[in-house]
């Protein structure tokens, strides 16, 4: 799937993963001093990601991250979810959302 660039702005100012889903039952946290944080939560259900969400203090690019990560972990099996890494997840935006920022946050 291939996002415009309409679709990344309404990601990165409305995004729908944003807080914990329900009963996350995993999670993972990326911090840097000075730099903030974001961490990803994430709820199994049958061997497949059945909801997920997260939380940052990384405004725009980092939320912009953080929802791409969601959107492509959501509904994945466990096997899917784990042979994800930041290329894939950055392949779905357009060339000109590739920014060097938001590629240098994704890749972290």
């Amino acid at each position: 799937m291939s996002m415009t660039l309409e679709d990344v702005e309404l990601l990165a100012f409305d995004p729908p993963f944003l807080g914990m889903p329900a009963g996350p039952c995993h999670c993972g946290r990326w911090e840097r001093e000075g730099e903030g944080f974001v961490e990803i939560f994430i709820r199994v259900e049958k061997e497949r990601i059945a909801d997920v969400g997260f939380l940052t203090n990384i405004h725009g690019e980092g939320i912009l991250c953080a929802a791409l990560c969601c959107q492509t972990l959501l509904e994945k099996s466990v096997d899917e979810a784990r042979a994800i890494d930041a290329h894939d997840i950055l392949a779905v935006l357009p060339p000109k959302a590739r920014t060097e920022s938001v590629q240098q946050i994704a890749i972290r």
